[in-house]
């Protein structure tokens, strides 16, 4: 992340030029021009570091500190407002609309802070109070020390039943979804994935034919009677399924669980949301509380119209990679594009080009860590990803508050929520969508299954 003294040593070049001129204001495509034609070292790292010289320009412009440090050194402030006419004509209304992305934008000096103003402070602190709430929402609720426990005890008790009966099979249960996610409330449904690794690819032949040998796994109704025999409750078999699953209640813990052995993905898409979830502390809190506000409105059930939890979780993730054009709080995992240290490869996801899991590649970049030397930034988990890190600079500082308040106001927008959105193509690099897909309203893909629109 670059410093605040190189931010403001960049900006002093635009401020002497603005003294100069008589509207006080500098085209700043012609500035960036003329760094470029100076062969300016400066601009060189800044296009190595963020997505363009304007992208910089524009996270000095909405970084509070960079601001302030600017406003310290010069004794004024600065906006940007739209080359138009108007401006030239009539001069600066006074208006900052600084939220907007201007396409021919002049950097302008203005007499006062702008982060000063009542109007922004008031903001700041009714944010900062939400942000607050959220944390708290979040500790409190999310992944409890019961709900961990629980949750523990059914996939031990499954364990121990497969290994019991069927002693020879190399096999693990792992949670998926929400459990996997770490988003998970102690109300939350549990589900379970068998996994064989000699059949994670397995075709759907083969599958079938297993399906349908009375002792095996992956027959469910067989599954059904071994769950029966251990104790589990409401126990109901569902074969036809286009994930064939068990449903079953565990009497000791209350957990309403659903268990399958044919589909080993669920568990890489959920980890793909943990790898997420874990770069930035404001993730975990701004997916569950984005989770908790559709199930209370009854938007969450894709059987009836709207968008699973895991479509939501995807739309978040997005929106956090997109935030404000040029200022994402999430890099893209799965084409990596770093703005500060490249992937050595060692121990990373990415380096396993054959890594497939029910005939998906599922590689991506797990070692990942996001740096912005503030709250935001994650602890380092000393038991977790064993390689070598790379580093990705993390440029927004925005609370949680403000974050979930500009979310609602985007998805507000139905423009905004009928183009195809992708967590697994960078912004820039979204292809048009197939026109089947278009036969729903809105557009997610899948981050593995790249021919699939989970909405």
């Amino acid at each position: 992340m670059l410093p605040v003294d190189y931010c403001v040593n960049v900006l002093e070049g635009l401020y002497l030029q603005a003294t100069w001129d008589q509207a006080r204001c500098v085209r700043l495509f012609d500035y960036e021009q003329d760094l470029r034609l100076d062969f300016s070292q400066e601009l060189f790292e800044i296009e190595g570091r963020y997505c363009g010289f304007m992208c910089f320009m524009y996270y000095c412009l909405r970084t509070e500190h960079v601001y302030n440090a600017f406003y310290e050194r010069f004794g004024c402030g600065f906006v940007f407002v739209e080359n138009d006419q108007d401006f030239r004509c009539n001069g600066f209304d006074g208006h900052e609309c600084n939220d907007c992305r201007f396409e021919d934008p002049l950097f302008l000096l203005i007499d006062h802070n702008k982060f000063d103003s009542y109007e922004y402070q008031t903001k700041k602190m009714a944010s900062l109070r939400l942000e607050k709430e959220l944390f708290k929402f979040y500790q409190d609720d999310a992944m409890t020390q019961k709900t961990i426990r629980d949750r523990n005890i059914v996939i031990d008790k499954v364990t121990a039943m497969i290994r019991n009966v069927w002693s020879d099979l190399d096999f693990s249960v792992e949670p998926f979804g929400s459990t996997r996610t770490r988003l998970a409330s102690d109300s939350s449904d549990l589900d379970l994935a068998i996994i064989i690794p000699e059949y994670s690819n397995a075709g759907r032949e083969t599958l079938k034919n297993l399906k349908n040998i009375r002792t095996s796994i992956y027959n469910m109704h067989c599954l059904a009677a071994e769950l029966r025999s251990i104790g589990m409750v409401n126990v109901e078999a569902i074969p036809g399924a286009s994930v064939p699953i068990c449903k079953f209640s565990d009497p000791e813990t209350g957990l309403q669980c659903d268990v399958n052995a044919s589909s080993s993905l669920g568990v890489e898409n959920s980890q793909l949301i943990n790898d997420y979830r874990k770069l930035d502390t404001r993730v975990g809190p701004f997916l569950y509380a984005l989770k908790y506000f559709v199930k209370k409105r009854n938007i969450n059930d894709n059987r009836r119209g709207t968008l699973s939890s895991y479509a939501y979780c995807l739309l978040g993730i997005y929106y956090l990679m997109n935030y404000k054009h040029d200022s994402p709080i999430l890099p893209n995992l799965q084409n990596f594009r770093s703005n500060c240290d490249e992937c050595h490869g060692y121990g990373c996801k990415s380096g396993i080009t054959d890594y497939y899991v029910g005939k998906q590649q599922v590689c991506y970049h797990d070692c990942v860590e996001v740096i912005s030397d503030s709250k935001y930034q994650m602890r380092k988990d000393p038991g977790g990803y064993g390689g070598t890190k790379t580093q990705w600079d993390g440029y927004c500082l925005d609370s949680l508050g403000v974050i979930i308040l500009e979310f609602f106001k985007w998805a507000s927008k139905i423009d905004n929520l009928t183009r195809h959105m992708s967590i697994y193509h960078s912004p820039e690099d979204i292809p048009s969508a197939p026109n089947k897909w278009f036969r729903k309203s809105m557009v997610i893909q899948d981050p593995f299954i790249l021919d699939k629109n989970v909405a």
